[in-house]
Order: structure tokens, then sequence, then C-alpha cells
């Protein structure tokens, strides 16, 4: 592929997954179709379509095409958290917790690595997972001090284990450090 037609096929990608931030998915699909005839082999194409298809909850077709992603070379941490999300949707909570981790082992600068303990320890504690989530809040406490979510995300955990009174505590604490 020259590199005419390599700056064409990314900024088809760009404008497809422009479409999908937009929720304009007819469009983006349009797009994708045609990057994926002349390069089949684009794991981010198959990848932006596994995004779509779990935007439409249709989580059979978004694992499919996720796994496509990856035989193709396409590692990037989204994929991971993506496929996590997918799982989780289906009830398979392991396969899920384990995309969660390869996705922070993944993530390639502090926002990414932010955002998949985020998601990690949010899908813990929904899932009643306390321990795992106390862990990870730790770790994205110490790793982020600055940043107000960890905090939250502790005291969420103190709430779903039923810990009112040291909740309340905790949120008195937290409403100084940043407020």
């Amino acid at each position: 592929m020259g590199e005419i037609s390599m700056r064409k096929e990314l900024i088809g990608l760009q404008q497809a997954e422009d479409y999908i931030r937009n929720q304009n998915l007819k469009e983006a699909i349009e797009i994708l179709k045609k990057l994926a005839i002349k390069n089949a082999e684009n794991g981010r194409i198959a990848f932006d379509l596994g995004t779509i298809a779990l935007l439409q909850e249709e989580e059979e077709i978004a694992i499919k095409y996720f796994e496509k992603a990856m035989e193709k070379k396409y590692f990037a941490y989204d994929i991971y958290i993506n496929m996590a999300e997918a799982q989780n949707r289906k009830g398979c909570l392991l396969v899920a917790e384990n995309n969660y981790k390869e996705a922070i082992k993944r993530a390639n600068d502090i926002e990414e690595k932010w955002m998949a303990l985020t998601l990690y320890v949010t899908f813990c504690i929904h899932h009643h997972m306390y321990l795992k989530a106390e862990k990870i809040v730790e770790q994205l406490i110490k790793e982020y001090p600055n940043n107000y979510e960890g905090y939250h995300l502790f005291y969420l955990i103190l709430l779903g284990r039923k810990q009112f009174l040291k909740a309340e505590k905790y949120l008195n604490q937290i409403e100084n450090k940043f407020c």
C-alpha cells in the first residue's frame, strides 16, 4: 500500500471514529466497509466495527470483531476495555476481569492506565468484589493522588460494604482535601 493510500485510509478511519463518537453509526459503517474492501488486514477496522456492534448491544458480534482485530495484530488497550464490557454484559465475569487486567498492562500513557484502572474498579464494585476493588483503588490513589475519582470509588466500596459511618467520615476527609 502506497503512502497516499495509507494516508487516505487513516483519514477514513478517523472520520469513521468521529462518526462513532457522535453516534452516526450508519455513516461509520459505510466508511469502514469501503476501507475493509481496500485493506482486509487492518485490525483497527475490525475493532471499530466491534465498537459499533457493542454500542448496538450486539455483544456476540462485537466479540467476533474484537477477536478478528486481535488476529490482525491490533492490540491497543481499548480493545481489551471493549472486550471486557462485551464479556461483562454476557455474564462472563472472569473473562471480562482478565480483559481489564490486560488493558491495564497495555495502557500506553497515564490517561489510558487511569481509565483502565477506574473501569476495572467500577466493574468490581458493580459485582460486589470489594476486596479486589479496594486493592485496585489503593493503586489508583497511590498513582494518582490528586485525582478525586480514586477517593470517590473507595467511598463507594465502603457504601457497598454497608460501612455507612466509616463512609461518612471518609467523605468528610476527602471533602477537606478537594474542596
